[in-house]
């Protein structure tokens, strides 16, 4: 970890899987953090406050854009996805099921049209938490 300016540079050491797998015991995952030892990710995180070196952070997602996101990705394309298939379903199962998957494609084109025709992306940039879970500056 280095802070300089209101910026800090975390490593992150990432493991695969739960905390059994972290002692590599239970399920292969374990075998594939032997073969795989040491892999890490850096990180460029604002932060206020002046980090030293060993210190421990946490780092995570706002949770209104996790809440955007994820209306934005899944509820969208489900709503037209319902939309086709209850529009076609006077014509039979086959012709609902039609209607489902041509909504659901639908659905998923309209959000990547959105998102690319405005510009705004969906912010799901780490932050740096602090003790009590909020997110630096707030």
């Amino acid at each position: 970890m280095a802070w300089q300016e209101g910026v800090v540079r975390v490593r992150i050491r990432r493991f695969a899987g739960c905390g059994r797998c972290q002692l590599r015991h239970g399920c292969g995952a374990g075998i594939l953090e032997r073969a795989l030892p040491g892999r890490s990710l850096e990180l460029t995180l604002p932060a206020e406050l002046p980090l030293h070196p060993g210190k421990q952070v946490t780092i995570g997602l706002r949770e209104p854009s996790m809440l955007s996101a994820a209306a934005l990705v899944y509820l969208v394309p489900m709503l037209i996805l319902m939309i086709g298939a209850l529009a076609l379903a006077p014509f039979g199962e086959a012709a609902s099921i039609a209607g489902g998957v041509l909504g659901l494609a639908g659905g998923v084109l309209a959000v990547r049209a959105w998102v690319r025709r405005t510009g705004r992306g969906i912010d799901c940039e780490p932050v740096l938490l602090n003790n009590n879970g909020n997110a630096d500056g707030q």
